[in-house]
């Protein structure tokens, strides 16, 4: 048996290859819980609530595996770039491996999320029973990038933080399953905004040695205009030109202190972390640190270090 959220159990019907395996990291807040899932081809089955509780299951493979929903005489299967849910209520199966070719195990991200916060936002609460979100749905990748950035916080959010957190993270679920007029307007500012701002900083990460990263890619990526990602970056305190070069020196500064990394040149990885050249590397090296990257490499992994 696996253990599922309070008040849910959830049986393993079976499962195939060498090693099968079903682990889940959670991560939690009161009405949300962020699940990575990272589980060989298998069945599971859902006994539906024990307690009372009115939860919105929504599964979202995160590679090449995909997913099957069963519930209330529905089927839905969902594959990278899509989703597909279930309600806590009713009993459901789930089955990984409905694609042949795809690998023996793979990830996907599985939110829990308490219906109550979904109240008045998604226009067809019946389209959530075994419902199935497509890929070109813009709302998803936001969605998406946004959890799996709160996945990554280690430290216990305050109260009030946490309701803002859930209430976000509801409304996007509402605008990936369907929005009613409400939630279309609820969301329209803070909760797309606060989405928006999580993916472009994942793009960001994933992408810094890129030196033509700029607003117009970004605006691009996202589909929104190149105000809309300033005001973004602005409500969090920072331009967007200041977090990048920020995000470029820590990647600089973790090369440089990595004894991993003892046979690169200095002006590798300055082009390795997106600077298009090695003076402009210096300066703004020197303005964080106090000091040039080769003094801070020899004080950090010694003086042996090529320049």
């Amino acid at each position: 048996m696996l253990s599922g959220p309070v008040g849910r159990t959830i049986r393993l019907l079976s499962a195939e290859g060498p090693s099968p395996h079903y682990r889940s990291e959670a991560w939690l807040i009161p009405g949300l819980t962020v699940n990575m899932v990272h589980a060989s081809q298998m069945g599971m089955t859902g006994s539906g609530s024990i307690n009372g509780r009115d939860d919105l299951y929504l599964n979202i493979p995160l590679d090449s595996f995909s997913y099957c929903v069963t519930q209330a005489g529905r089927e839905v299967v969902a594959a990278k770039g899509s989703a597909a849910t279930s309600l806590s209520g009713e009993a459901y199966t789930v089955t990984s491996g409905a694609f042949a070719a795809q690998p023996r195990e793979g990830r996907a991200l599985t939110l829990v999320l308490d219906r109550a916060l979904l109240r008045d936002l998604v226009r067809n609460e019946d389209s959530m029973v075994a419902g199935h979100v497509v890929p070109s749905t813009p709302a998803l990748p936001l969605l998406i990038s946004y959890v799996t950035a709160l996945s990554q916080i280690d430290d216990a959010l305050p109260s009030q933080m946490a309701r803002t957190v859930a209430r976000h993270s509801a409304e996007l679920v509402a605008l990936a399953l369907g929005p009613s007029a409400h939630a279309r307007e609820a969301a329209r500012e803070e909760s797309l905004g606060a989405a928006r701002l999580a993916h472009a900083r994942r793009y960001i990460a994933e992408n810094l040695a890129d030196p033509q990263l700029s607003e117009e890619k970004l605006s691009r990526l996202l589909g929104v205009s190149v105000s809309s990602i300033r005001k973004d970056f602005e409500r969090s305190g920072q331009s967007l030109g200041r977090y990048v070069r920020e995000q470029r020196i820590k990647k600089a500064a973790a090369l440089l202190s990595d004894p991993r990394s003892l046979a690169m040149k200095i002006i590798d990885i300055a082009f390795l972390s997106g600077f298009s050249d090695i003076s402009t590397f210096n300066r703004a090296f020197a303005r964080q640190f106090g000091c040039s990257p080769r003094e801070f490499r020899a004080e950090r992994i010694g003086k042996s270090a090529p320049s």
